[in-house]
């Protein structure tokens, strides 16, 4: 065994936090406002392409 100064044993800091629910809600809302705005161009794109 080699002897060490103790810099890689885990902290207070590394156990399980509650989850930032509120920072959750709102990162999944903007992922998918985001997906239903890609959506809408798309039915626009197809319907110009249909239109062709």
């Amino acid at each position: 065994m080699v002897p060490t100064d103790g810099r890689h044993r885990k902290t207070a800091e590394t156990e399980e936090k509650e989850p930032d629910y509120k920072k959750l809600y709102e990162k999944l809302q903007k992922k998918c406002e985001a997906q239903e705005i890609l959506i809408k161009s798309l039915k626009a794109e197809i319907k110009q392409l249909k239109a062709k």
